[in-house]
């Protein structure tokens, strides 16, 4: 499988800085990773999963604006900045969440279940 499949398969594009993250079950058994996947909307994307469950997921924000993310249970999430303060997030359900991101503030995301 090639990296462009990857990583099409892992992050889907919905539109100018709205896209939505699937980590397959079928990628299951050692943990994996990307770092530094570029995505619409100038994000850039470093992720950690392990049995198709993301553990560990931050978002790099090159122009700022809104961003805007789906991803089983990403409403339950907690997403700090880079001091560590956590971030106004808006959450439409339980799967997709929006906040307005800095030029060149990457955000974390923490308690992904």
């Amino acid at each position: 499988m090639s990296a462009v499949s990857v990583a099409n398969g892992l992050v889907a594009s919905e539109g100018d800085k709205n896209w939505r993250i699937d980590t397959a079950k079928e990628w299951s058994g050692a943990a994996q990773q990307i770092e530094g996947l570029a995505v619409d909307g100038d994000f850039v994307i470093s992720a950690k999963w392990t049995d198709g469950k993301a553990t560990e997921l931050s978002i790099l924000s090159r122009s700022g604006g809104e961003c805007r993310i789906a991803y089983s249970s990403i409403g339950k999430a907690i997403i700090t900045d880079s001091s560590g303060n956590e971030v106004k997030v808006t959450r439409d359900g339980n799967d997709q969440i929006h906040f307005a991101s800095a030029v060149g503030e990457t955000y974390t995301f923490k308690t992904i279940k």
